[in-house]
């Protein structure tokens, strides 16, 4: 019962942290994730201006361009009147002419707000503003015959950092997504980018900035144990194998990849902890 599907051969030119999660979904994600278009999401976009805002907000001018209809030139009309939409026309043209990023002033004072909490927290702005950091590291490496690219958020001698916005930064409620979202194979991917190779005896810290997304905009720096990385750096390497196989049959099947042996492809609903006897 189980789907094989064959399609054009896949050419890689690099694996990342983001393609491997995709495979770990099923190999059908992996293949449509590197061969489909990809287009931003407003998140992601605003994800950025908040990294920037939070790690290196002397950068933020050379990236972003503030879009606020108050300073429109026709006050008396609103943006519908000629004079200020060429006016907008014109912003939005310089911008894409110096490579920038038009955001709305309402996006930007928010953003502003919760990079200030981030930055002015007593524990997460000891680590932003370490001595040593380098911002937005790339990494690349080499591991089972596949070229790797990635980036830190902050990368240091001493510790690896990254930001997550999220819906609820609670440590309590944040440790409980730790393997749903695969925090810890993003956190181990890392460990054997920094070194290279995976040395499961070598690890150096690694945490995790959250920050809500709502206000009051709470701030909860939490360190991946050591024991998390060590199942993280098992299962890229057992994930990796998994995508040499798929490349060389040229197949990319869908969640049946994930079913048990022997189930034909069916996966059985598990008992709720309730009904449990």
């Amino acid at each position: 019962m189980e789907t094989q599907i064959k399609m054009k051969k896949l050419k890689i030119k690099h694996l990342s942290y983001s393609s491997i999660k995709e495979f770990k979904k099923s190999p059908e994600h992996f293949y449509h994730y590197l061969t489909e278009e990809k287009i931003e999401k407003e998140v992601y976009l605003e994800g950025n201006l908040l990294h920037t805002l939070a790690l290196q907000p002397e950068l933020f001018k050379s990236r972003y361009t503030v879009y606020d209809p108050e300073n429109r030139p026709d006050k008396a009309h609103t943006m519908a009147a000629k004079e200020n939409k060429l006016w907008l026309d014109n912003l939005q043209q310089e911008a894409i002419e110096n490579k920038k990023q038009v955001i709305s002033h309402e996006v930007y004072t928010t953003s502003i707000e919760i990079a200030g909490k981030v930055r002015s927290n007593p524990v997460s702005g000891e680590l932003i503003k370490a001595k040593g950091n380098v911002f937005e590291k790339e990494m690349k490496w080499k591991l089972k015959g596949f070229d790797h690219l990635g980036f830190t958020d902050i990368w240091n001698d001493a510790f690896i950092c990254d930001l997550k916005f999220m819906a609820n930064a609670d440590p309590v409620d944040f440790h409980r997504k730790i393997f749903y979202y695969d925090l810890y194979l993003q956190a181990a991917i890392y460990q054997v980018a920094d070194k290279k190779f995976p040395d499961f005896n070598d690890i150096k810290d690694f945490f995790f900035i959250a920050i809500d997304k709502t206000p009051p905009y709470g701030v909860s720096v939490n360190r991946m144990p050591n024991e998390y990385l060590k199942i993280g750096m098992n299962e890229y390497l057992g994930l990796l194998d998994q995508i040499k196989l798929c490349l060389k049959d040229n197949s990319w099947s869908s969640y049946e990849f994930k079913a048990p042996f022997g189930s034909d492809g069916i996966f059985t609903v598990e008992t709720p902890y309730q009904l449990r006897s």
